[in-house]
């Protein structure tokens, strides 16, 4: 135990050195004291104190199936011993890319990238260079990824601000930012820029919010009516709330959709699909011409990744687990609320499939950005922190995925450590 202590604190202490802020993302879960991982099972993982948890971050979404999935890592291992990366076409790309686009509706082509914001980014330029237009329309609180007009938010007066330092003048020119679930504010946009707009991007399930009834065929046809692409965002949503994903769940057809996360099943891949005349704006034999998009990368489409993420659909496809996945993350929703009704805590959680979050205060139903703004953020770093120390590892007011992985244990365990820490809360 000793000497598990000494290579924790040795560990975090050089990371402290070398990495600001000691983490590897966006976020940092638990400044000062870890945890650091070493290992991933099923739904659990493992620390370098030899402290095991059930995870409900999942790698931020991607390891739907679980950590280490035999199959996926066999998949892994034997396109690894063959090569790593090729700068080519490899069979592993060529069958992810058919089995990803029978599942879309969004068209019948694709075109790989390496992570979620470049799908995103991808999808934004086809936009613009397919119709010459140069704003874009997203919603407040929606996360694209960490290109320029991503980082973008609304400031006092409804301005547009930078999220972040180092963004050009230009980042928030070219945004609009809409309410999500509001259908006025989408349409006040649209009026007051009209011929300007390219596309509206949205994730269909916003953070942990789901779409208004209605909103997303609203958001559809308002986008046909201006002449401008509906953007999907599917990096997380995608063959997650269902094989179709959120297209499938609520029947919605956009022009083009990206996807990430689930696809590679844990190593870094992401996709554009749409229609052939769209996607085809990025086909290098372009090059050259006035509409062409630049989309490629060392990594695109690397085989490694595309074997993972081969194997992990195949398992999806074959075993159809989102019925029994959804239906247990809805009992693990409810049994959050009970808790926190029983413990005198306000809370509101949302679910929408295996996508779980949580929201202290008393700020009533959560419906877009404005209302999970009043949520109290202290509250729920105390909340995932009490968590850790009872082993069930959460990211602070962050999603709870539920994977494929957790049992009803899983869950029945994590409720009494839940009912545990609303109490002392």
């Amino acid at each position: 135990m000793s000497e598990e202590k000494d290579l924790y604190e040795g560990m975090l202490a050089k990371a402290a050195t070398l990495i600001p802020g000691a983490c590897v993302g966006q976020v940092l879960p638990y400044p000062a004291h870890g945890p650091i991982f070493v290992r991933g099972l099923g739904s659990r993982v493992w620390d370098t104190r030899g402290g095991s948890y059930i995870d409900f971050a999942m790698g931020s979404g991607p390891m739907f199936l679980g950590h280490a999935h035999p199959e996926v890592v066999e998949a892994v291992r034997a396109q690894a011993s063959q090569g790593s990366t090729f700068y080519a076409l490899t069979p592993p790309a060529v069958q992810l890319a058919e089995k990803i686009v029978q599942a879309s509706s969004a068209g019948d082509a694709i075109r790989f990238q390496t992570t979620g914001a470049e799908a995103t980014q991808a999808a934004i330029r086809i936009a613009r260079a397919a119709t010459e237009r140069q704003k874009i329309i997203k919603f407040n609180g929606s996360w694209h990824g960490t290109y320029d007009i991503a980082l973008t938010s609304v400031g006092e007066g409804g301005a547009v601000v930078a999220d972040s330092a180092g963004l050009p003048h230009s980042a928030t020119t070219d945004i609009l930012i809409a309410e999500y679930n509001d259908e006025s504010s989408l349409q006040q946009l649209l009026h007051a820029n009209a011929g300007d707009v390219a596309a509206i991007i949205v994730e269909p399930v916003q953070r942990g919010i789901a779409p208004a009834d209605g909103f997303l065929n609203y958001t559809k046809a308002a986008a046909e009516r201006a002449g401008v692409l509906l953007i999907f965002d599917e990096v997380v949503t995608g063959f997650r709330l269902a094989w179709g994903g959120a297209q499938e769940l609520y029947g919605v057809k956009p022009d083009l959709a990206c996807y990430g996360k689930v696809i590679g099943g844990g190593y870094p891949i992401s996709a554009v699909v749409g229609a052939r005349e769209l996607v085809s704006l990025g086909d290098p034999v372009n090059k050259g011409s006035s509409k062409y998009v630049f989309m490629g990368g060392t990594l695109t489409g690397n085989p490694v990744s595309s074997a993972a993420g081969l194997a992990t659909l195949e398992i999806l496809q074959r075993s159809s687990p989102y019925a029994a996945v959804n239906q247990l993350a809805g009992g693990f929703a409810d049994g959050i609320r009970d808790a926190a009704v029983c413990a005198g805590v306000h809370l509101h959680v949302t679910q929408v499939g295996s996508i779980i979050q949580l929201y202290f205060g008393d700020i009533g139903l959560v419906k877009n950005a404005g209302d999970a703004a009043r949520a109290d953020l202290g509250a729920g770093k105390t909340f995932a922190k009490l968590l850790l120390e009872r082993g069930i590892f959460t990211v602070p007011n962050a999603k709870f995925y539920v994977s494929v992985a957790h049992s009803s244990e899983d869950i029945d365990q994590t409720l009494e450590s839940v009912r545990f820490v609303l109490k002392r809360m």
